[in-house]
């Protein structure tokens, strides 16, 4: 009785182990990074307001720049700018889809950095930032704070119906804009942008698959004594 019981620990022990390996494949072994076409951001000063000045296409070393300032009778502002191809999205239908990337402040000379956030924009771009993306038709797919103007924070957003409907719709290359809500007088960074993928995998089959694996592996020693025995009796 005492190693019936025993063997039953360990066949579900190792159950166990195997149902969590699968699970943490499945959460992080598994998951693939996109990475952006261009990332650009696209500088504005008054006057005329809204009537974009300049592209800069390659990111500085901080990162692409996000600024909305009012000083001197100056308006200021840039729009970070991130293309990605979606395409590759068609091939996980069902899997969560993250929209991933680090903030932080760029302290302006003379100036403390301010709690501030941000909007985020979807809308369907072509590979090629253009002044245009300044003001593109876009819809809001999310927000980010930043809440302690001292560090770099990270986000993950989830970005699966948004992006669906964008590939549903025909979209392949699709463009997100970054856009601060209040007037902090300093720049934001924005860096490591990147759309993430974790594929779903069939767990609960391959639990089941290990436990018959694992039934199998016990049962052979007892139908190889119950051979045994019968040929003895024979």
């Amino acid at each position: 009785m005492f190693r019936s019981r025993m063997r039953n620990g360990i066949k579900w022990g190792w159950l166990l182990l195997v149902s969590v390996v699968v699970l943490g494949a499945g959460n992080d072994g598994l998951a693939a990074a996109i990475p952006p076409l261009t990332l650009a951001s696209i500088f504005d000063q008054s006057p005329p307001r809204e009537v974009p000045d300049q592209i800069n296409v390659f990111p500085t070393p901080r990162g692409d720049y996000i600024r909305y300032d009012m000083r001197f009778n100056q308006f200021v502002e840039n729009r970070a700018i991130v293309e990605f191809d979606v395409t590759p999205l068609a091939e996980f239908p069902t899997s969560p889809i993250t929209l991933d990337f680090d903030l932080g402040p760029i302290v302006a000379a003379g100036h403390m950095p301010e709690l501030s956030s941000y909007r985020l924009y979807l809308y369907e771009g072509d590979g090629m930032p253009a002044l245009s993306d300044f003001w593109a038709t876009a819809i809001d797919v999310g927000a980010a704070e930043l809440t302690d103007v001292h560090r770099i924070h990270s986000f993950s957003l989830d970005m699966s119906g948004s992006l669906r409907a964008a590939l549903d719709s025909g979209v392949s290359i699709a463009d997100f804009r970054f856009q601060l809500e209040n007037a902090p007088t300093y720049i934001t960074a924005l860096q490591n942008p990147r759309l993430t993928i974790i594929p779903e995998p069939s767990t609960l089959a391959l639990c089941i698959f290990a436990a018959m694996l694992i039934a199998v592996i016990q049962r052979q020693p007892r139908h190889s004594k119950d051979s045994s025995n019968h040929q003895m009796k024979e």
